[in-house]
């Protein structure tokens, strides 16, 4: 697999670890497989570290990725903090922000890990 999953049971929070470069059919895995985990855990949050990671995507597959978790059932209510790097297209990073946004997702995108975590621990 080509992400790394961490749970951090203080905050309730499931961390993933992305790296290499990843699909549309990889990344639909690895969100089946994260959201599962989460919910066993009892997750209230996810801290997706895209850092490492590559995309393979087209526009067509960011589009869709809103709905695919919405088809999941993902709660709404669980806070997802994407982590980018600096080099990541800000474009595209924008347009999945909105994306997810317009979606009614609760989900922030950040370039460091310790500024996502702190988002994740604010009390709403």
């Amino acid at each position: 697999m080509p992400w790394d999953t961490t749970f951090h049971g203080d905050i309730k929070v499931l961390q993933v670890t992305s790296h290499g470069i990843m699909s549309v059919a990889t990344v639909k895995q690895m969100c089946v497989e994260i959201i599962e985990a989460g919910r066993q855990r009892g997750a209230l949050g996810y801290l997706i570290d895209h850092r490492d990671m590559t995309p393979n995507l087209t526009t067509v597959d960011i589009s869709s990725y809103p709905q695919f978790l919405a088809d999941m059932g993902t709660r709404r209510s669980v806070k997802i903090a994407y982590v980018f790097s600096q080099s990541a297209k800000k474009d595209d990073v924008d347009y999945f922000e909105t994306l997810m946004s317009n979606h009614g997702f609760k989900c922030q995108f950040f370039s460091d890990l310790s500024t996502a975590r702190l988002w994740l621990q604010e009390v709403e």
